[in-house]
């Protein structure tokens, strides 16, 4: 017997499913399968696209611009090329209390901040300190999360400050990336 005179036969009580039934469901579930592998294609050209487009924009033109010495340099179209410098930052999730203490140590904690996620619901009123408001849910046995950190913007402003004001700093404790760049001005396409 074959599998869908299997089917056919145990289901056949519920009376929902026969032959043209199935025959739709098997096409739909192809459809669907192909449909995710098309995605999937997409996807994959999207990031491939990302990465080329990263690599002509932080690598190829700057390092090209570099080497004959232009910082901007304008199209017969229109279009104007101008070399950047951009900055990154991130701190790696091991060496987040010792990253900490080097701002603290340095006088550069104020860009640490304290973050708690609340939920509350319409009307509710939320406490201006945040001590007060840890304090008060452990004291109540309310399960919350506390989490400290630098906002990315703030900590690559950081970043950014030190190196242009030539401080030496642990750039490994921030995962310092410094990098060139070029965007592009004028009319497109």
């Amino acid at each position: 017997m074959s599998e869908i005179e299997n089917l056919l036969e145990q289901d056949a009580d519920k009376g929902c499913l026969d032959e043209t039934n199935l025959s739709k469901l098997t096409d739909l579930f192809q459809r669907l399968l192909t449909e995710q592998i098309r995605l999937e294609s997409q996807e994959a050209a999207v990031k491939d696209t990302k990465d080329a487009i990263r690599k002509l924009s932080e690598r190829d033109i700057p390092d090209l611009m570099e080497e004959i010495g232009l910082e901007s340099f304008t199209l017969t179209t229109g279009e104007t090329l101008k070399k950047q410098k951009y900055y990154s930052a991130k701190i790696p999730s091991a060496l987040k209390g010792k990253a900490f203490a080097y701002l603290e140590e340095t006088g550069n904690d104020a860009i640490i901040k304290e973050h708690f996620a609340l939920d509350f619901g319409r009307g509710e009123q939320e406490t201006e300190r945040a001590a007060a408001v840890a304090w008060w849910l452990e004291e109540n046995n309310i399960p919350f999360n506390a989490k400290t950190d630098v906002h990315p913007q703030t900590l690559k402003a950081f970043v950014k400050a030190q190196i242009e004001a030539g401080v030496d700093f642990p750039k490994d404790l921030f995962g310092v990336y410094v990098g060139n760049t070029v965007k592009v001005a004028g009319k497109k396409g």
